[in-house]
């Protein structure tokens, strides 16, 4: 009898009689398969092959990368939707930053006049 290479399924060979124990074990295989746990440590190192329940590691693992998070089902701090709309906010603002100086807090931003860029600020 051969084996799948992946999943180590038994393959009975035509002259084999139909052995239902060998059938069972094949599903039990294809139960635990289809059931991984998460592994969000495992980093992708290429584009596979892999089993499932590596590529389930991998793509939790870089969920974790890009929200910042310590645990792959937390939420992020901020969606896609608001990040986009806060950087098209951020661009539209003519100064959209502040800093304090004295006690005196200012807002700043740059412009171009005349081809120049300069940086512009006015008191809050």
């Amino acid at each position: 009898m051969e084996n799948t290479p992946n999943y180590v399924f038994k393959k009975p060979e035509p002259h084999e009689n139909y052995n239902v124990s060998h059938q069972n074990d094949n599903m039990d295989l294809i139960d635990e398969a289809l059931t991984p746990s998460a592994d969000p440590d495992e980093a992708p190192t290429g584009l596979g092959p892999g089993k499932l329940y590596q590529w389930i590691g991998w793509i939790t693992n870089r969920i974790k990368a890009i929200t910042g998070k310590s645990n792959w089902w937390d939420a992020p701090s901020k969606t896609m939707e608001q990040l986009k709309n806060d950087h098209m906010t951020h661009k539209t603002e003519e100064m959209p930053h502040r800093f304090v100086d004295g006690g005196t807090t200012y807002t700043y931003g740059w412009r171009v006049e005349n081809g120049d860029l300069q940086f512009i600020y006015e008191e809050v």
